[in-house]
């Protein structure tokens, strides 16, 4: 759902997961979990409250995406940022904009799979970067739902090549 408002320059987008019985069967507790974990927002000039998924919850997804993308590909290797630890804000405009370049790409090359994996890769670091610099995040937690990830724990050494990158 995109939601406009006059007084903020930009739409945003909010997104709703979409679950199926045998999906929510599998991942009950995860989701309960989840559920508990998070937060009530009030989107401007609306006074409804959204349930809004903990940082956590949206960091640990992306963090599995990004190793088993460079699992899979190798060559990301060589776009892989050194640190993304400490970025001033005209470094983050910067990467913010290769990003966007990227999107404007692989929107006329639908096909470019190399391309659309480059730009998922991108904005996963970026929007892990952002959440947990914006939100932070609670460590005890965040190791809670990295727990639920088997995938993320099987690939150590690209697990702390990222970790060494991203994670405060």
């Amino acid at each position: 759902m995109s939601i406009y408002h006059p007084e903020i320059s930009e739409s945003f987008a909010i997104e709703f997961p979409r679950r199926n019985n045998h999906n929510f069967e599998s991942k009950k507790q995860i989701l309960e979990r989840e559920f508990d974990h998070s937060r009530n927002k009030v989107v401007i000039g609306r006074q409804i409250p959204y349930r809004v998924a903990s940082p956590e919850d949206l960091i640990v997804p992306k963090l599995v995406r990004v190793i088993n993308s460079l699992e899979r590909f190798p060559e990301l290797n060589k776009i892989l940022p050194r640190e993304l630890k400490s970025l001033s804000d005209e470094e983050v405009k910067l990467k913010l904009k290769k990003v966007n370049s990227l999107r404007r790409e692989a929107m006329i090359s639908p096909g470019d799979v190399g391309l659309a994996g480059e730009l998922r890769f991108l904005s996963d670091l970026y929007d892990i970067w952002v959440l947990s610099r914006v939100t932070g995040y609670h460590e005890d937690y965040f190791k809670q739902v990295e727990g639920d990830w088997i995938s993320i724990n099987s690939k150590p050494e690209l697990k702390r090549k990222i970790y060494e990158v991203i994670i405060p």
